[in-house]
């Protein structure tokens, strides 16, 4: 923690806690609203969209802010997440069908800003090789704690076999 705050500032374990809320909240929310409003069927299906969409999104963002940059990325992807967030909780409280209440829901997923991946790529210009396992495994930490009910392990918890140690 102590590289991460010398680094990037104290305020950045913060920040980056809360950009990636939406990605770990909205399929929960999904399934919480769906439910009261509709079905614990019709729940799953529009959370199970979600999921997919972030599935398919994840990569093509990625690709975009490689050949783009982050920043605008970033703020088209934030943009169109919200626009489509409230699309989709309009199309829930109005009944619409569960076709259009899917489709909005994969585009909700599609549009979720890439936060986690995005900042890990950032510390490989802004640190040490040293420093840069440090902070890669911090922010896979910060990600692994959200409330989402994706696994808290991944990459950063694997040894680094291109390392001598």
């Amino acid at each position: 923690m102590r590289t991460v705050t010398r680094i990037a500032g104290p305020a950045l374990p913060g920040i980056s806690f809360a950009a990636r809320l939406i990605a770990a909240i909205c399929p929960i929310a999904t399934l919480l609203m769906l439910t009261e409003l509709n079905s614990i069927g019709t729940a799953g299906i529009a959370a199970g969209m979600l999921w997919t969409g972030q599935a398919v999104g994840g990569p093509f963002l990625g690709r975009h802010a490689d050949r783009r940059g982050h920043r605008p990325v970033i703020l088209a992807a934030s943009l169109a997440n919200a626009a489509a967030i409230a699309l989709f909780v309009v199309s829930a409280l109005a009944s619409m069908p569960l076709i259009v209440q899917a489709a909005l829901a994969a585009v909700v997923g599609v549009t979720v800003p890439q936060i986690g991946p995005l900042s890990r790529t950032r510390w490989i210009v802004l640190t040490e090789p040293t420093d840069a396992k440090v902070l890669h495994t911090h922010g896979s930490r910060r990600g692994g704690r959200s409330p989402s009910t994706r696994p808290s392990t991944n990459s950063a918890s694997w040894p680094d076999r291109r390392s001598p140690g």
